[in-house]
């Protein structure tokens, strides 16, 4: 569903969390083609693990990652720092109770999910000689079984979706979950502003689309904010080469049967729930 505008004057905040995304439940997404920044509900489940851990060495004056390079520590676009700052990278498996789908968090949203700073809980283990970065901290685990309403960035070439934002609210979560359900008639939920964005139209929603109309009309989705706009975005080229966490996860995100989706269509990692 495509959230647009009508010509009043104020914002909820239900509105400005879905404006300009696809309102999609995570079976609607596991069917996307393009990058489509979209808002979903689902609950935090599992820790997966990455290449560098739980934290990367990030640059002092943006978000990006940090090498070194002839004794200096250098990101993509060449800020030099003295020292590299911990932020936090991690993996999420979630879950909506059909399906699971694994979301990257960026450092901005797990310091509000957790209440410290990567370089606070590094150096608070560090103290107490319990550091390893190899280790996922059980501190982290306060993000855990909480149902979220979250906005992030799809792109084909990803195996998970990229968080850019999030919200903990139980009566915009509701709301969030309603809009799953409209089928081919208005929205109730008008998304307003003022008068000088005339271009925009009034909130409608898009009919529900069955399983088998997914499977042979794909038309492509709006893109809309770009992640590097929006998000903490680690480059490609990871700082470091760390080994799973001793903290494994044991299972793997299984993805969907072949035969559910089209032949045209890329599969990606996610999880039916049995």
């Amino acid at each position: 569903m495509k959230m647009e505008t009508t010509n009043t004057s104020v914002f909820s905040d239900l509105e400005k969390f879905v404006w300009k995304a696809e309102v999609l439940s995570l079976s609607d997404i596991a069917y996307l083609q393009t990058e489509t920044t979209c808002v979903t509900v689902a609950t935090l489940e599992k820790f997966e693990c990455g290449q560098s851990g739980w934290y990367y060495d990030g640059c002092s004056e943006c978000t990006k990652s940090v090498t070194l390079k002839d004794g200096k520590f250098m990101c993509y676009s060449k800020h030099i720092s003295s020292e590299p700052v911990p932020r936090f990278k991690l993996e999420v498996l979630a879950s909506d109770g059909k399906l699971k789908y694994k979301f990257v968090f960026w450092d901005v949203d797990c310091v509000k999910l957790i209440g410290k700073s990567a370089l606070q809980m590094k150096l608070d283990l560090m103290e107490t000689g319990d550091f390893d970065p190899l280790e996922f901290p059980y501190e982290l685990d306060v993000m855990l079984k909480k149902e979220l309403a979250i906005r992030a960035v799809f792109q084909p070439n990803k195996a998970s979706l990229s968080v850019i934002g999030f919200k903990a609210d139980e009566v915009l979560r509701t709301k969030i979950k309603e809009m799953f359900k409209c089928e081919e008639h208005t929205s109730k939920i008008v998304v307003s502003t003022d008068d000088t964005r005339d271009d925009m139209h009034t909130a409608s929603c898009t009919p529900t689309i069955s399983t088998s109309e997914k499977q042979s009309h794909a038309d492509p989705q709006t893109v809309s904010d770009h992640i590097s706009i929006t998000a903490d975005y680690d480059p490609s080229v990871a700082n470091s080469a760390l080994t799973p966490s001793k903290r494994s996860i044991p299972e793997t995100v299984e993805e969907l049967d072949s035969a559910q989706l089209s032949s045209t269509k890329i599969i990606r990692d996610i999880k039916l729930e049995k």
